[in-house]
């Protein structure tokens, strides 16, 4: 399996609250996607995406939030080359975003034996309420539903990658 990395350089438009990340990246990334048809019809298909967006570095920790006006780097992978050349394509042609694109440098990543797995990227969890609302997963709720969700998650993408 081949897996492609996108290392994107940015600078931020305006500072962002370690709260609003999640919001942040997904509505920027969600609006580069929607400048291109075929990364709109992925985005939409429900199921597995075949791409993954990491958190912008360097995190500022004392200050609790990414500054205005600084270049960060924010990593993408996929395992179809069209979504990462597609990618490109469609971030020149976006506007109003919350940061300008200074580069985009594509890589080809050698796979190798996984021994282990780490991210500092949180994972975020949605539950569908008894009353159809979605909200997100907090700590005050079932730890078991959350690693059963994990667990699951991974198996379906091993399934659907690898079609085992």
């Amino acid at each position: 399996m081949k897996i492609y990395e996108l290392k994107i350089a940015l600078k931020l438009n305006r500072d962002i609250f370690f709260k609003e990340y999640a919001d942040f990246i997904a509505k920027n990334i969600n609006y580069i996607f929607y400048n291109s048809i075929i990364l709109r019809a992925i985005h939409e298909k429900n199921g597995f995406k075949p791409y993954v967006v990491g958190s912008i570095y360097p995190v500022a920790i004392k200050l609790k939030k990414y500054q205005k006006d600084r270049v960060y780097s924010l990593t993408m992978r996929t395992i179809e080359k069209v979504i990462a050349d597609e990618f490109v394509e469609a971030s020149k042609s976006a506007t109003n975003l919350d940061f300008a694109i200074l580069d985009i440098a594509i890589k080809e990543l050698k796979i190798g034996y996984i021994d282990s797995v780490y991210t500092i990227t949180p994972a975020v969890l949605t539950i569908t309420n008894d009353d159809r609302k979605i909200r997100y997963w907090t700590i005050e709720d079932d730890l078991l539903l959350l690693q059963r969700r994990i667990r699951d998650n991974l198996a379906g993408k091993y399934v659907e990658f690898f079609k085992r």
